[in-house]
């Protein structure tokens, strides 16, 4: 719950997360989570989907739109035309021009619409796929002709390697081309070919993980993270492999990103590291920096958007929040930190050495605890931080092959932890 890009030098706890609306009370996932707007402006709408029900942002709560359908079903939405059609591959699509309101739509000819999980927009033309029966196909509608498209005249299709023994898993597009994902592949397509291009045989396992990261695109699957910009993808996750390896495989399908020119955020669940379990864990990358940072939020994350120029998270509970808001807190409960060093020697790894004196930390706004981890014995507190420094007088010496320190506490004003100081540390045998 640390960041490392904020003040150079220092690790500073992360923004906490402020609830949108009211609490939902004991709800299903949000499925879906979609900022709605149109071309004039005239229509800014977050819309959210809980138990199959279509609500929408206005006035501080959410309203029901009156639209429900299937509950449980991972819902999507595309926009063209100036109007928001919603997706789940069971029931029939439902649009809107308002985001408040649903039913038919001429101008996405929507009772020809096909009825599948997987859709977007690439060069004038809506693209479905992920189609019960025929999940490898990708459907394309005409090009629009008075305001409308059709997926009778003018439309088309395109079959991706049926024969392979996978299904199509995601959709994206990144520097002109159209990419597709099945279980352990990824295939390119530029709207003129007549197939798609196999570029590699790396798969994504979600559609949620598909997120523009700067001028690249994310996306997950079970070995970790990575970046294309439509050729051979680059695995960017390997300083956090031990969280991803420590997740549960069935919540795979699950993971959920979201990106900008800043940050990319994956939010993969529960983890088990080093024999210790976390809750809620989202790992946050630093497109300057290059940096990780891993996260464990009061709520799951299951879905995210961009509302207002702002990231906002739908939970496993039906409610919404926005993440890196100026709260202190995660909506009213604290954050906790661990800050853990590496395993560090002091010079030759067959030395025994002895830490001796005092220990002095820095920090600001901290309210934690100074352990150190002797080889493999338990943590021993040394102190605890109250103050911008620290001295902690050790009442005896500390001996060991190696040592590894940890800051450990509970943020009321975004603590900066700024280092730890051993004045004195001396070789005392093999």
């Amino acid at each position: 719950n640390c960041v490392f890009d904020e003040v150079y030098g220092e690790a500073k706890v992360r923004k906490g997360i402020t609830l949108f609306g009211t609490v939902m009370g004991g709800a299903d996932v949000v499925t879906g989570l979609y900022q709605f707007n149109n071309t004039a402006g005239t229509v800014t709408k977050l819309v959210k989907v809980v138990a199959g029900t279509i609500y929408h942002y206005t006035g501080g709560a959410w309203v029901n739109s009156g639209k429900t359908d299937t509950a449980g079903l991972k819902t999507r939405f595309i926009t063209f035309l100036d109007t928001v059609a919603r997706l789940n591959g069971t029931n029939n699509v439902t649009c809107s021009t308002t985001g408040t309101t649903w039913g038919a739509s001429a101008a996405l000819d929507s009772s020809n619409f096909p009825v599948g999980k997987f859709g977007t927009v690439y060069k004038d033309q809506v693209i479905i796929t992920g189609i019960a029966g025929d999940m490898d196909t990708l459907y394309i509608s005409s090009v629009p002709s008075g305001g409308a498209i059709s997926w009778t005249s003018g439309n088309r299709t395109i079959t991706i390697n049926p024969e392979d023994g996978q299904n199509t898993t995601a959709l994206g597009e990144i520097n002109g081309l159209f990419i597709i994902w099945k279980d352990k592949s990824m295939y390119t397509w530029n709207n003129r070919s007549t197939e798609a291009d196999e570029v590699v045989s790396v798969g994504c396992s979600s559609q949620e993980s598909v997120a523009k990261c700067g001028s690249a695109l994310a996306f997950f699957n079970d070995k970790g993270v990575w970046l294309t910009s439509g050729s051979y993808p680059v695995k960017i996750s390997r300083p956090v492999q031990k969280w991803i390896e420590g997740m549960s495989s069935s919540y795979y399908d699950d993971v959920s990103a979201y990106g900008d020119e800043d940050y990319l955020f994956v939010s993969i669940g529960d983890c088990t590291v080093d024999g210790v379990s976390y809750t809620n864990v989202a790992l946050r990358y630093s497109i300057n920096t290059k940096e990780w940072a891993v996260f464990s939020y009061a709520y799951e994350f299951r879905i995210f958007a961009s509302h207002n120029n702002d990231i906002v998270g739908g939970t496993d509970i039906g409610d919404v929040y926005q993440i890196d808001s100026t709260a202190l807190s995660d909506a009213g409960i604290d954050i906790k930190f661990d800050l853990q060093s590496q395993d560090i020697f002091f010079g030759s790894r067959g030395f025994k050495k002895e830490l001796c004196e005092r220990v002095i930390a820095y920090g600001e706004n901290a309210q934690a605890l100074v352990q150190v981890k002797v080889d493999k014995k338990d943590w021993q507190t040394i102190g605890t931080i109250i103050d911008n420094v620290n001295n902690f007088n050790l009442k005896e010496a500390i001996s060991g092959f190696k040592m590894k320190f940890r800051v450990v506490g509970i943020s009321k004003n975004r603590a900066r932890i700024q280092g730890i100081e051993i004045p004195s540390i001396n070789a005392v045998d093999y």
